[in-house]
């Protein structure tokens, strides 16, 4: 036991990367109160020009690439709200709702996605990604609030993330790779809200 731990100590001092990271939530009273089970799922937006579009488009995908993991819920994806709202006349929320008749309305915007990679794909430096997820009832209240950032950064500057560090090998990852997991985490985050509210 104590060898094990010591070689992990080895191999994390020897690399030498960890993260900082956090996670923050908040669920309304209305959300505790009911279950949304039919979410359109809007394009996430780039917070400015630092942010490409592409960028805002794979935090997209990955978070509903987690969301769609979830028993119960359907969601109506990116590409049919485009459609729908390229079709539809008249104001964008009233054309959703006809079209759709949600029980909420999932969005985002990415304020952070930098990173470095090579041609081959893999990370030459620290990544750093932040974003923020919100629900919303179809009248705009807002029902459940999640914001993920982490930053990697040398061990010495963070000696607290060793599981995590220790699932990526102890190396720099690419910024897509801190969108899946910060997805996943806040998909969890929303899940555990769902779990402790009542059906309707």
């Amino acid at each position: 036991m104590h060898h094990g731990w010591s070689a992990l100590c080895a191999a994390v001092a020897s690399a030498g990367i960890a993260c900082a990271s956090s996670i923050q939530v908040e669920a309304s009273s209305d959300m505790r109160a009911r279950v949304p089970r039919r979410v359109v799922v809007l394009p996430f937006e780039a917070a400015s020009e630092r942010v490409d579009l592409q960028a805002a488009e794979l935090v997209t995908s990955r978070m509903l690439a987690e969301l769609s993991e979830m028993k119960g819920l359907i969601l109506i994806s990116p590409v049919d709200v485009r459609v729908a709202l390229e079709t539809g006349e008249g104001d964008s929320r009233a054309i959703l709702l006809r079209a759709f008749a949600p029980d909420a309305v999932l969005s985002g915007v990415v304020q952070r996605f930098e990173g470095r990679t090579s041609s081959a794909g893999d990370a030459l430096g620290p990544a750093s990604v932040a974003f923020e997820v919100r629900l919303d009832a179809p009248d705009g209240t807002r029902l459940w609030n999640g914001r993920y950032a982490e930053r990697q950064r040398g061990l010495s500057e963070d000696l607290t993330a060793l599981r995590r560090n220790w699932s990526r090998g102890f190396q720099w990852v690419a910024p897509e790779r801190l969108a899946r997991d910060g997805a996943r985490a806040l998909a969890m985050e929303l899940g555990r809200s769902w779990s402790g509210a009542k059906e309707h």
